[in-house]
């Protein structure tokens, strides 16, 4: 979970995973045949290497293995059994426990434990590696993206209107499904804001509107609801005098793809989408399916309308950003 939430305020993907060490087994470990697995363990200093004691049975609906752990064991898929001694990547989820006074830097070992006369140095080869696990100023963190400049920045605010079947978190799905979205295609997005209006006011929605582009300049911006002819365009009415180019043709495959998803037609002559460039710096798009009754479909079309506009995402900010 903390992974998804630093991603999802707009942190790079490099500075979202967990720390990652090399831990020896303490006991052996049941491979499962059919796929990897992250086991909780415990991990503990032990003078030259980390040691990663099994919290106990893993299934999914057993709490109690958590209790205690501080990191989850990279444990690949085979068959047979992980002997003790081998070497994992382990997760770090919690924090380490301090090193016994005797091994701590300030307790007198610093010196010795820079030095080659340091046990460590000779001590016996682990199984599974051909050298100790690293002390923990060796070890790495997971590796960092190689050309951090091939990364496009995108910036996004997320405008929801409310009707009937979007009373539920859409924004919080739309946002999700952007930032992971973008994420596959080279982009860092990071979410600027997200509103939610209690009704089609055009008023309100140019207010809103308005200030992002003047005051936050995103390169996207997400519109659902306001856009159903029974709530008189409301959307259209409000954005039309700040669309310094309309991209029609983008409008009616969101559409149709938005129709096909949840084999409702219908959505072509219920809504009017808005999709293009608002005051010649941000892309703005409505999302199709608000007019549907059921919550089910109404999420399928905004989603299935927003994976169709992913795929040109990186060329759209491209264009608004030059």
């Amino acid at each position: 979970i903390e992974p998804a939430l630093k991603r999802f305020v707009g942190l790079p993907r490099a500075r979202c995973m967990h720390a990652q060490v090399e831990a020896v087994l303490g006991q052996d470990i049941t491979l499962d045949p059919e796929r990897p697995e992250y086991h909780r363990v415990r991990i503990d200093w032990r003078g030259s290497f980390f040691e990663a004691s099994s919290t106990g049975a893993q299934q999914s609906s057993r709490l109690l293995s958590l209790v205690g752990s501080n990191a989850l064991a990279c444990v690949p898929k085979g068959s047979g059994i992980l002997p003790s001694g081998t070497v994992l990547s382990c997760l770090v989820t919690g924090p380490l426990p301090p090193p016994p006074p005797s091994d701590c830097f300030h307790g007198g070992q610093g010196v010795s434990a820079l030095s080659n006369t340091h046990p460590s140095a000779t001590g016996p080869k682990l199984q599974g590696a051909g050298h100790p696990a690293p002390p923990p100023h060796q070890c790495t963190p997971i590796a960092a993206p190689k050309s951090p400049k091939e990364v496009t920045r995108c910036t996004a605010c997320i405008l929801t209107v409310s009707s009937p079947a979007t009373s539920a978190p859409i924004g919080s799905i739309i946002a999700s499904n952007l930032i992971l979205g973008a994420g596959e295609r080279g982009l860092d997005c990071h979410l600027m804001e997200m509103r939610a209006l209690a009704g089609p006011s055009v008023e309100l929605i140019r207010e809103v509107i308005d200030k992002w582009c003047k005051q936050l300049s995103p390169s996207l911006i997400l519109v659902a609801g306001g856009c159903t002819r029974s709530e008189g365009l409301a959307v259209s009415q409000a954005v039309a005098p700040v669309i310094t180019k309309s991209e029609n043709m983008l409008g009616n495959l969101l559409m149709n793809q938005a129709a096909a998803a949840t084999a409702c037609p219908e959505l072509l002559v219920m809504e009017s989408p808005v999709v293009g460039v608002c005051h010649g710096s941000s892309f703005l798009a409505s999302l199709p399916g608000t007019s549907l009754d059921s919550r089910t479909k109404c999420r399928a079309a905004l989603i299935s309308g927003l994976g169709a506009l992913l795929p040109l995402l990186p060329r759209l900010v491209k264009v608004t950003t030059t």
